[in-house]
């Protein structure tokens, strides 16, 4: 009796992970209206850039990945960072295509700005996270990074934010293990 109920269940469990795992979204049935027009074009101009032509993203798949927004410019209108660890693009030529965007030990993070009804791409300096964070009435990008050189390890920060009419940078600083351990 015990058994019969059980193969039931393990049965419906089975038939249950095949539903769910059948009815996932490919990267490319993700709208690419998540994000607004003039930013996947801002986006597809900065890779022609970056690798002369050679790689090609979906706009699903830049959709998809993972992007902070907020105000950078203070235009009333939410500016982009492209988290590139997360994008699934294809090289035209031979080499990995993560290998345009992340190098040993971190990852480029472009931001993208408005700029009235057009965009500006602004290539960030490398890390591993990226997060937009409000200081005072500034909005600034911090970008996270394993510090390199750093007796006992520690994340370096550095801080951007937008003045008159370009990235700056505000601040950088290494956050220490004793850091890490306060804030856990």
């Amino acid at each position: 009796m015990w058994t019969r109920a059980l193969r039931r269940f393990g049965l419906a469990g089975t038939a249950a992970l095949t539903a769910m795992a059948c009815s996932q979204q490919d990267a490319a049935d993700i709208p690419a209206s998540a994000l607004p027009a003039g930013v996947l074009t801002a986006f597809h101009d900065h890779l022609d850039r970056i690798s002369g032509g050679a790689l090609v993203c979906r706009d699903g798949d830049i959709a998809a990945a993972a992007t902070v927004s907020g105000d950078i410019n203070s235009d009333r209108r939410p500016d982009y960072v492209v988290d590139t660890r997360s994008l699934n693009c294809q090289a035209r030529r031979d080499g990995p295509a993560v290998a345009y965007f992340c190098g040993t030990g971190s990852c480029a993070f472009p931001l993208i700005v408005s700029q009235g009804e057009a965009w500006q791409t602004v290539a960030l300096m490398s890390g591993n996270q990226a997060r937009i964070v409000q200081h005072y009435q500034e909005s600034r990008i911090e970008i996270r990074e394993n510090a390199r050189g750093v007796p006992g390890g520690g994340i370096t920060v550095r801080e951007y934010t937008w003045r008159e009419g370009r990235l700056v940078r505000t601040g950088e600083w290494v956050e220490g293990v004793e850091a890490r351990r306060l804030t856990d």
